[in-house]
């Protein structure tokens, strides 16, 4: 019976590792699918990216191929490099693929206010058009 029960363990292991692998290369590919843009953007070159970093021109190539596992740190050097900043949201996944984005509520609030006090017409609801 605990046989049985390490096998479960240890398949349930192993399936969340591959979702971690999948996970690790769409993130990896929309990395460099980011960085790509940008460089054309910019009209920046692997050369010149690589001349920005202080690296190897092979290595801004093993990034751009979504094969280097980057350190915050790097990411850091890549935004300056670019003149740029990294946007990063996370989400929650849902069963049927729907993500909806995580903010702090007290920012939701911040910005509801704001939109609130911008779109509110005054007290005379006289000045406000309603559709009949």
């Amino acid at each position: 019976m605990q046989k049985e029960r390490n096998k479960g363990f240890i398949s349930q292991y192993m399936e969340q590792m591959d979702q971690v692998e999948i996970d690790f290369g769409q993130l990896a590919l929309s990395v460099s699918e980011e960085l790509a843009k940008k460089m054309k953007e910019k009209n920046i070159s692997k050369a010149d990216l690589a001349n920005r970093l202080q690296t190897s021109r092979a290595y801004v190539t093993k990034i751009l191929s979504g094969d280097a596992n980057l350190s915050l740190k790097t990411l850091a050097k890549l935004q300056n490099a670019l003149e740029s900043r990294f946007e990063f949201s996370l989400s929650t996944k849902i069963e049927d693929n729907i993500s909806f984005k995580v903010y702090k509520p007290k920012n939701r609030v911040k910005y509801f206010n704001q939109d609130f006090e911008q779109t509110t017409p005054g007290n005379n609801y006289s000045d406000t058009p309603f559709a009949a």
